[in-house]
C-alpha cells in the first residue's frame, strides 16, 4: 500500500522537505491545535476543576486499549513526577 503526501497535516513550508524525524519530527496541525488549547487552560487555573484531569487521560486509555484490541480495564496510566524513577515490574495477564 502506497503511502500518499500528508504534508498537509503539517504547518511546514510548501519549499520545506523535512525528514530529520528522529531528532524532532514537526507536529500534525490537529496536535498543535491541542496543544495551544491546553496551554490557554493554564492561563485560567481557578477555572480548572478536578475532573480536568482525568476525563482526557480516560479517553486516551480508553482508545489505546482499542487501538492494541485489549480491555481498557488492562490500561494503566502513570503520571511520575520527573524526579522518580520508574521501577519495572512484571505484567501479568491471565
Amino acid at each position: 500500500m502506497m503511502l500518499t503526501n500528508q504534508k498537509g497535516k503539517f504547518r511546514l513550508p510548501e519549499t520545506v522537505t523535512y525528514l530529520n524525524g528522529a531528532f524532532m519530527a514537526p507536529l500534525l496541525r490537529s496536535v498543535e491545535k491541542i496543544g495551544h488549547e491546553a496551554v490557554s487552560q493554564k492561563c485560567l487555573p481557578f477555572e480548572i476543576v478536578a475532573d480536568d484531569f482525568f476525563v482526557g487521560t480516560e479517553n486516551l486509555r480508553k482508545v489505546f486499549a482499542g487501538f492494541i484490541e485489549a480491555p481498557d480495564f488492562l490500561i494503566q496510566l502513570l503520571s511520575l513526577p520527573c524526579h522518580m524513577e520508574l521501577q519495572p515490574w512484571p505484567i501479568i495477564l491471565n
